[in-house]
């Protein structure tokens, strides 16, 4: 009698763990594209307290999830300053592209994208602003 009492309460902590418990946000139209850039090995570097950072990671909504991002902060969350000095991170936001150089500020999530050849994976209405728009972003070393 005791196992089966045993097994009943475990089975009911179990069902009221997996109820609930919050489901991650569901993906945005930046999912495909945050997804694509970390493939790449795009890395976004800052601060829990720099507020471009913020307004940069409001930029992908929900899909930032999908985002590589080190925080530089040793009081914040993954925090890792030593990293940071070692990449040579100087101010916040910074987007570094693998082999092709670094992006510093608040940038727009297509030019993210045309930069890590991610173009395809934007949504159609950011597709055509970037047919429209000169591009002209030179990548820092």
């Amino acid at each position: 009698m005791s196992k089966i009492l045993t097994l009943i309460t475990a089975s009911s902590l179990l069902f009221i763990t997996a109820c609930s418990a919050t489901p991650p946000p569901a993906p945005g139209k930046y999912a495909a594209v945050s997804q694509c850039l970390t493939d790449k090995g795009v890395i976004m570097y800052g601060a829990y307290w720099c507020p471009h950072c913020a307004a940069q990671k409001k930029r992908f909504g929900t899909d930032f999830q999908y985002i590589h991002y080190q925080e530089c902060d040793d009081k914040g969350s993954g925090g890792d300053h030593a990293l940071c000095v070692k990449n040579k991170i100087t101010g916040y936001p910074t987007w570094i592209f693998p082999g092709q150089g670094r992006l510093s500020g608040e940038q727009e999530v297509r030019n993210l994208a045309k930069l890590a050849n991610c173009v395809d994976d934007l949504p159609q209405a950011d597709q055509n602003l970037l047919k429209k728009e000169t591009f002209n972003i030179n990548l820092q070393n």
